[in-house]
Protein backbone atom coordinates (compact mmCIF):
# COMPACT_ATOMS: atom_id res chain seq x y z
CA UNK A 1 0.00 0.00 0.00
CA UNK A 2 1.36 3.25 -1.16
CA UNK A 3 -0.19 6.55 -0.67
CA UNK A 4 -0.24 9.10 -3.40
CA UNK A 5 -2.09 11.60 -5.15
CA UNK A 6 0.23 12.57 -8.27
CA UNK A 7 -0.28 10.32 -12.02
CA UNK A 8 3.36 10.38 -11.77
CA UNK A 9 4.11 8.78 -8.62
CA UNK A 10 1.48 6.27 -9.45
CA UNK A 11 2.98 4.61 -12.50
CA UNK A 12 5.84 4.85 -10.81
CA UNK A 13 4.74 2.74 -7.64
CA UNK A 14 2.95 0.82 -10.47
CA UNK A 15 5.99 -0.40 -11.33
CA UNK A 16 7.39 -1.36 -8.19
CA UNK A 17 4.22 -3.13 -7.87
CA UNK A 18 4.81 -5.28 -11.04
CA UNK A 19 7.98 -6.94 -9.31
CA UNK A 20 10.38 -5.10 -10.20
CA UNK A 21 14.58 -5.79 -9.18
CA UNK A 22 16.07 -4.96 -6.23
CA UNK A 23 17.75 -2.33 -8.07
CA UNK A 24 14.83 -0.78 -9.42
CA UNK A 25 12.95 -0.73 -6.13
CA UNK A 26 15.85 1.30 -4.42
CA UNK A 27 16.22 3.96 -7.44
CA UNK A 28 12.48 4.41 -7.92
CA UNK A 29 11.58 4.06 -4.16
CA UNK A 30 14.02 7.00 -3.63
CA UNK A 31 13.36 8.94 -6.97
CA UNK A 32 9.69 9.13 -5.28
CA UNK A 33 10.72 10.08 -1.65
CA UNK A 34 13.53 13.00 -3.01
CA UNK A 35 10.31 14.34 -5.24
CA UNK A 36 7.67 14.48 -1.69
CA UNK A 37 10.29 16.05 0.22
CA UNK A 38 10.77 18.46 -2.08
CA UNK A 39 7.14 19.24 -2.41
CA UNK A 40 6.90 19.45 1.64
CA UNK A 41 9.64 21.82 1.51
CA UNK A 42 8.43 24.33 -1.27
CA UNK A 43 4.68 23.74 0.81
CA UNK A 44 6.52 24.78 4.31
CA UNK A 45 8.73 27.73 2.64
CA UNK A 46 6.93 30.34 2.21
CA UNK A 47 3.88 31.83 0.68
CA UNK A 48 2.66 31.75 -3.28
CA UNK A 49 3.61 35.17 -4.08
CA UNK A 50 5.57 35.53 -7.50
CA UNK A 51 8.44 36.65 -6.18
CA UNK A 52 8.81 33.86 -3.31
CA UNK A 53 8.84 31.11 -6.51
CA UNK A 54 11.45 33.17 -8.68
CA UNK A 55 13.86 32.45 -4.86
CA UNK A 56 12.40 28.81 -4.57
CA UNK A 57 13.11 27.56 -8.27
CA UNK A 58 16.12 29.15 -7.79
CA UNK A 59 17.52 27.39 -4.26
CA UNK A 60 15.58 23.75 -5.47
CA UNK A 61 17.39 24.10 -8.94
CA UNK A 62 19.67 21.38 -9.38
CA UNK A 63 23.07 23.64 -8.42
CA UNK A 64 21.17 25.42 -5.71
CA UNK A 65 21.87 24.89 -2.12
CA UNK A 66 18.50 22.70 -2.11
CA UNK A 67 19.15 21.13 -5.19
CA UNK A 68 20.17 17.46 -3.65
CA UNK A 69 18.49 15.11 -1.90
CA UNK A 70 20.90 15.30 1.07
CA UNK A 71 20.48 19.00 1.70
CA UNK A 72 16.85 18.69 1.39
CA UNK A 73 17.23 16.46 4.28
CA UNK A 74 18.94 18.48 6.50
CA UNK A 75 16.78 21.57 5.97
CA UNK A 76 13.53 19.33 6.39
CA UNK A 77 15.13 18.75 9.80
CA UNK A 78 16.40 22.06 11.10
CA UNK A 79 12.68 23.38 10.04
CA UNK A 80 11.11 21.20 12.65
CA UNK A 81 9.40 18.45 10.19
CA UNK A 82 12.00 15.68 10.85
CA UNK A 83 13.19 14.45 13.99
CA UNK A 84 16.55 12.90 14.88
CA UNK A 85 15.12 9.48 13.81
CA UNK A 86 13.36 10.42 10.90
CA UNK A 87 16.29 12.71 9.87
CA UNK A 88 18.60 9.29 10.51
CA UNK A 89 16.30 6.77 8.32
CA UNK A 90 15.88 9.32 5.60
CA UNK A 91 20.02 9.52 5.28
CA UNK A 92 20.26 5.25 5.37
CA UNK A 93 17.04 5.14 2.60
CA UNK A 94 19.40 8.26 0.84
CA UNK A 95 22.53 5.93 1.26
CA UNK A 96 20.89 2.61 0.15
CA UNK A 97 19.55 4.69 -3.43
CA UNK A 98 22.45 6.01 -3.76
CA UNK A 99 24.23 2.20 -3.65
CA UNK A 100 21.73 1.01 -5.58
CA UNK A 101 22.51 3.37 -8.45
CA UNK A 102 25.93 3.88 -8.70
CA UNK A 103 27.52 0.66 -7.26
CA UNK A 104 26.89 -2.67 -9.78
CA UNK A 105 28.16 -4.77 -6.87
CA UNK A 106 25.28 -3.94 -4.66
CA UNK A 107 22.57 -5.00 -7.04
CA UNK A 108 20.23 -6.74 -4.23
CA UNK A 109 19.11 -6.10 -0.78
CA UNK A 110 21.14 -9.77 -0.04
CA UNK A 111 24.24 -7.15 -0.57
CA UNK A 112 25.87 -7.07 3.01
CA UNK A 113 26.71 -3.64 3.00
CA UNK A 114 22.62 -2.98 2.27
CA UNK A 115 21.55 -5.29 4.73
CA UNK A 116 23.81 -3.36 7.40
CA UNK A 117 22.29 -0.89 6.20
CA UNK A 118 18.49 -1.72 6.15
CA UNK A 119 19.29 -2.58 9.86
CA UNK A 120 19.54 0.81 10.93
CA UNK A 121 16.27 1.88 10.13
CA UNK A 122 14.63 3.23 13.42
CA UNK A 123 10.75 4.35 12.65
CA UNK A 124 9.91 1.05 10.99
CA UNK A 125 10.29 -0.49 14.38
CA UNK A 126 7.94 2.35 15.90
CA UNK A 127 5.46 3.47 13.56
CA UNK A 128 4.90 0.22 11.11
CA UNK A 129 3.16 -2.88 12.31
CA UNK A 130 2.73 -6.10 10.76
CA UNK A 131 -1.26 -6.88 11.63
CA UNK A 132 -4.56 -4.50 12.37
CA UNK A 133 -5.84 -5.88 15.78
CA UNK A 134 -9.79 -5.63 15.95
CA UNK A 135 -10.88 -5.16 19.56
CA UNK A 136 -14.50 -6.83 20.58
CA UNK A 137 -16.73 -5.36 23.37
CA UNK A 138 -17.22 -7.05 26.58
CA UNK A 139 -19.81 -9.43 26.26
CA UNK A 140 -23.23 -9.63 28.18
CA UNK A 141 -21.74 -12.42 30.77
CA UNK A 142 -19.10 -10.52 31.28
CA UNK A 143 -16.03 -11.77 29.52
CA UNK A 144 -14.15 -10.33 26.89
CA UNK A 145 -14.39 -11.76 23.17
CA UNK A 146 -11.00 -12.76 21.66
CA UNK A 147 -9.27 -10.37 20.25
CA UNK A 148 -8.96 -10.94 15.92
CA UNK A 149 -5.37 -9.87 14.07
CA UNK A 150 -5.71 -8.98 10.91
CA UNK A 151 -3.25 -9.04 7.98
CA UNK A 152 -3.86 -5.29 6.53
CA UNK A 153 -2.32 -2.64 4.80
CA UNK A 154 -4.07 0.41 7.00
CA UNK A 155 -3.14 4.22 8.29
CA UNK A 156 -3.80 5.27 11.22
CA UNK A 157 -3.23 8.88 12.54
CA UNK A 158 -3.45 9.24 16.22
CA UNK A 159 -3.00 12.03 18.08
CA UNK A 160 -1.40 13.34 14.57
CA UNK A 161 0.96 10.84 14.75
CA UNK A 162 0.30 8.38 11.66
CA UNK A 163 1.48 4.80 11.70
CA UNK A 164 0.96 1.92 9.22
CA UNK A 165 -0.21 -1.23 9.39
CA UNK A 166 1.85 -4.01 6.81
CA UNK A 167 2.22 -7.31 6.85
CA UNK A 168 5.84 -8.63 7.73
CA UNK A 169 7.23 -10.73 4.56
CA UNK A 170 7.45 -14.31 6.63
CA UNK A 171 6.87 -12.57 9.57
CA UNK A 172 10.09 -11.40 9.52
CA UNK A 173 11.04 -7.92 10.32
CA UNK A 174 14.42 -8.06 10.17
CA UNK A 175 13.96 -9.00 6.46
CA UNK A 176 16.31 -5.30 4.72
CA UNK A 177 13.79 -5.62 1.95
CA UNK A 178 10.78 -5.58 3.97
CA UNK A 179 12.42 -3.09 5.81
CA UNK A 180 13.23 -1.14 2.83
CA UNK A 181 10.14 -1.40 1.40
CA UNK A 182 8.33 -0.10 4.82
CA UNK A 183 9.90 2.71 5.33
CA UNK A 184 9.26 4.00 2.10
CA UNK A 185 5.90 3.38 2.62
CA UNK A 186 5.68 4.90 5.99
CA UNK A 187 7.79 7.94 4.67
CA UNK A 188 5.33 8.60 1.22
CA UNK A 189 2.14 8.33 3.60
CA UNK A 190 3.32 10.64 5.87
CA UNK A 191 4.97 13.23 3.29
CA UNK A 192 1.92 13.10 0.88
CA UNK A 193 -0.82 13.61 4.22
CA UNK A 194 1.38 16.56 4.82
CA UNK A 195 1.28 17.93 1.30
CA UNK A 196 -2.89 17.43 1.38
CA UNK A 197 -3.06 18.63 4.63
CA UNK A 198 -0.49 20.63 6.71
CA UNK A 199 -2.58 20.82 9.74
CA UNK A 200 -3.16 16.74 10.33
CA UNK A 201 0.20 15.73 11.57
CA UNK A 202 2.10 17.37 14.25
CA UNK A 203 5.57 18.18 14.02
CA UNK A 204 8.05 16.68 13.47
CA UNK A 205 6.09 14.09 10.85
CA UNK A 206 8.49 12.19 10.96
Amino acid sequence: MWLATDIKEFEAIDELEKGASDRTLGVVAGAIIDSKLSDVLRRALGDDTPYSKKVRAEIFNPDGPLGSFGSRIGIAYLLGLLSEKGHTDLQTFKKIRNLFAHYAEHGTFKSQRIRDLCKNFLLVDERVSDQLIVRRNVGEDGIPEIEVAIDAAVIEIESKTMSIGLKKKDDDCSDPKWRFVSSSKLFCAVLDTYLRDPTALKAPIL
